[in-house]
Formats: C-alpha cells, structure tokens, sequence
C-alpha cells in the first residue's frame, strides 16, 4: 500500500521532530503504541468470535481480559473508566 524505504522514514521522523519536539515525541509515540495494541487486540477477538460462529458445532474461544482494558462494574454505575 505505502512505498516505505528507510530513506521516507528517516525523512518523516525527521520532520516529525523539527514539528512536534523532541520532548513530545516519545509520549506520542507511546500513546500510537498503545491505540495499536488495543486495535489489534479488538481485531483478534472479533476473528475469533467470527470463526467460532461460522463453524457449526465448535466452542466458542474464551476471551481474557488485558491491561489495556478496563474491567467494567455494573454496580458503580459507570460503563467506561
């Protein structure tokens, strides 16, 4: 999709550090990190729960929370923390 060389990288994190700073840099680098991870996260139960529901007779894949997310208390009230 992206013709990426090391060359176009170097180039835009390098106007990623003139733009931003180098002191903001890395928090945003951390905060994209963990978005993805969460992306990936959510990508691999959905595949999973969708196999699962398209093949007849199979038991569906016990999902285990991460660090990512947040357990959910139904009792406080709140749905997101």
């Amino acid at each position: 999709m992206f013709d990426l060389g090391p060359e176009k990288i170097m180039v835009l994190l390098a106007i990623a550090v003139i733009m931003l700073g180098p002191k903001e840099l890395p928090t945003i680098a951390r905060t994209l990190g963990t978005a993805l991870r969460q992306v990936r996260s959510l990508q691999d139960t959905l595949r999973a729960e969708l196999e699962s529901a398209l093949k007849p007779g199979a038991e569906p894949p016990r999902v285990t929370p991460t660090d990512d997310f947040h357990a959910v208390d139904p009792a406080a009230g709140d749905s997101f923390q």
